[in-house]
């Protein structure tokens, strides 16, 4: 009785117990049609709030921002590439016109490498950053397509080869590492979707590349000199040149998805590696010797299929196309160590800038001079076509991860092919591709053998595949 008792003062009757059931329902049904559906919709066309992160692509360093007033990021980072390419050579006169290019072997090489890099904000909007590239192995290897490439590799028709492959079956540069370069550059977005969200980023960047560490030096690994000695390698990686990048990107974020545009023009100059491209001096028979110049065009599309803005954590999937065009210019090419540790005496001799020159002594009693083989030579201009895929993964708001995959093509050109002369008058191209000079002064890095036409080297094509990781931690 005392528990039924107790029960009864906090229960109701029947009756009244399904009449408050009803009226319930009745507010419910009544709430449902004049606040919910209002509410609901409201839901709907509400403004997406997302991270005012920008692309990949479009990022830089800022400072002294509402919401942020100082940036510092720093990153590791390591990617491998691998190039196949072909190499021909010109042998015989084609009847379509021009001359028939017979393959000689395949060329490959394999780089990895470690960089650090750095960017800090200095100003709204912008900041400077420095790249640090450690190259961990590099790797060159020319493997021939003939047992027995016979007269392709003759410096002239019945004479001694310009290399040999050894008893190897493949020609094999050094292993070379250590430090290449290092990038420092500044940044500016003159325009920003983060400070005004009816307009695009707009991104400028110029920096410098400056060639530090060991030199590069043509070598051939495991080849012995006339005493049966190994002939040792140097390891330097560096190609001793410098060089001024200015780049623009252009893009806007649209919701889950950003379209972005870019342009960049790189010049480039010997500097630490002068006497590489202009032996023995300023020489007065010295024409084009510069490396070549770069200019690139990139599109692309960064996706953000997921994020937590709460949580900073998003995850970015860029997709990316590019096109490059490399101008012609003095460069260290595919054949650059079989070509300068090469013994046959059409390279080793020097050459004299005075043309026909060739009895001993008449160069310097002439008033001339002579200059080395260095290994390094003309190449065509051509282009550079490929894509790059990258995942970006925030999972923290101090950290991100990154994986990369690009493929490029390169088109076919020349890899040797300098000109003869560097004439007055009218000694031009067509002068420049005689055996000698008919007047002006006479180019002494020319070498015949590999440069006159029908004697040349060529790229029939190149593919390069790279893939990489990035860790970046920002403060």
């Amino acid at each position: 009785m005392r528990a039924r008792a107790q029960r009864s003062r906090f229960t109701s009757p029947p009756g009244r117990r399904a009449r408050r059931l009803a009226s319930l329902w009745a507010l419910a049904l009544l709430a449902g049609l004049t606040g919910a559906a209002p509410a609901a919709r409201a839901e709907e066309y509400a403004p997406l709030v997302l991270m005012g992160e920008r692309a990949p692509y479009l990022q830089a360093p800022s400072a002294f921002e509402a919401d942020d007033p100082f940036d510092l990021d720093v990153r590791l980072s390591v990617v491998q590439a691998r190039t196949h390419a072909t190499i021909a050579r010109e042998q015989g006169r084609d009847p379509r016109g021009g001359f028939k290019h017979v393959v000689l072997g395949r060329y490959t090489h394999i780089e990895t490498r470690l960089a650090l890099g750095l960017a800090l904000g200095l100003f709204p909007g912008g900041g400077v950053y420095a790249r640090l590239p450690l190259v961990l192995e590099d790797t060159r290897t020319l493997t021939p397509r003939l047992e027995r490439p016979g007269g392709l590799l003759d410096a002239v028709p019945g004479g001694a080869p310009l290399f040999d492959f050894g008893g190897v079956g493949r020609l094999s540069g050094p292993t070379r590492s250590g430090i290449e370069s290092v990038t420092v550059g500044v940044q500016a977005a003159v325009l920003s979707q983060d400070r005004d969200p009816d307009r695009p980023t707009w991104l400028w960047r110029v920096e410098t590349r400056l060639g530090v560490g060991h030199l590069m030096a043509p070598c051939v690994a495991g080849r012995t000199d006339d005493a049966g000695e190994v002939v040792p390698c140097g390891s330097g990686v560096s190609t001793g040149e410098h060089a001024l990048r200015v780049e623009t990107r252009l893009g806007r974020r649209y919701r889950f998805a950003e379209p972005y545009a870019g342009f960049a023009f790189e010049a480039a100059w010997a500097a630490r590696a002068k006497d590489a491209f202009e032996p023995d001096g300023d020489l007065r028979g010295y024409g084009r010797s510069r490396p070549p110049w770069r200019s690139a065009w990139t599109a692309g599309l960064a996706l953000v299929p997921w994020e937590n803005r709460a949580r900073y954590q998003r995850v970015v999937l860029d997709l990316r196309a590019d096109a490059t065009y490399v101008s012609r210019g003095r460069d260290y090419a595919p054949l650059y160590d079989a070509l300068g540790a090469s013994t046959n005496p059409y390279l080793t001799t020097p050459a004299c800038e005075a043309p026909g020159a060739s009895a001993p002594g008449a160069c310097a009693a002439g008033g001339y001079r002579q200059a080395r083989f260095t290994g390094i030579t003309e190449v065509g201009a051509h282009g550079r076509v490929g894509g790059r895929m990258s995942i970006d993964l925030r999972p923290a708001r101090f950290v991100r991860f990154r994986l990369t995959a690009g493929l490029h093509y390169d088109t076919a050109h020349l890899i040797t092919g300098g000109a003869a002369c560097r004439g007055s008058g009218d000694a031009g191209e067509d002068a420049a591709r005689a055996e000698g000079c008919d007047q002006g002064v006479f180019d002494p890095r020319y070498r015949a053998a590999i440069d006159a036409p029908g004697h040349r080297f060529f790229e029939a094509g190149a593919v390069t595949l790279d893939i990489g990781a990035t860790a970046s931690a920002m403060f």
